[in-house]
């Protein structure tokens, strides 16, 4: 008999609202806020329509989720540990979007490169990599801002960082500029947009 008392993250926006996914376990991943969630989705509004949804260090999947849910055309999932990528597939496929994703379980860093690389269409780039506080992941942070400006940034049009607060923050990457800050208490959001001609 399955155990039905797990800790749940619900869906926030858009035609899945009000539906839930397991909460993952807190040992490998830190889900995002039901809050955060909420600021996140607010502040594109109608610019995450028909996109491509890049969420890197996916854990459960929440937020490409959620953009799904919000009329993102494909969501692209990468998670490295086991455990909770399995998870990852069992929530799309309970919530009926195994059809709109395309999961790795891979390291975040090493297979980012290639996704982009082959992206054909417009595409919001989310990354929410474990603080560095976390044991074997202090300089994360650092490799993955050195790798960001090296990659085809062709058709990103955001890309958006869920970092612990403080932390010092580019102005750019690559055509990308450093537009908006909400912080959250110990977690905050940023956001890259594309230059104005």
């Amino acid at each position: 008999m399955k155990n039905n008392n797990y800790a749940k993250l619900r869906i926030n926006g858009g035609y899945l609202k009000g539906r839930s996914i397991p909460l993952p376990d807190t040992k490998f991943t830190r889900p995002t806020k039901s809050i955060i969630r909420e600021s996140l989705f607010n502040h594109l509004g109608a610019n995450v329509l028909q996109m491509i949804f890049i969420e890197a260090f996916a854990g459960s999947g929440s937020v490409g989720i959620e953009a799904l849910s919000r009329g993102a055309k494909q969501a692209i999932f990468i998670e490295a540990e086991s455990c909770i990528y399995q998870q990852l597939k069992e929530n799309l496929v309970h919530l009926q979007l195994d059809s709109l994703a395309n999961t790795h379980l891979a390291d975040s860093l090493e297979i980012l490169p290639s996704i982009l690389l082959n992206l054909n269409a417009p595409a919001i780039l989310y990354l929410d990599p474990p603080f560095p506080i976390r044991i074997g992941k202090e300089s994360l942070y650092e490799s993955l801002l050195l790798l960001l400006p090296t990659l085809c940034l062709q058709h990103i049009e955001y890309i958006i960082f869920e970092v612990m607060s403080g932390l010092n923050i580019p102005e750019s990457l690559g055509h990308l500029t450093h537009s908006k800050e909400r912080k959250f208490g110990k977690t905050s959001i940023h956001y890259y947009t594309k230059r104005e001609s």
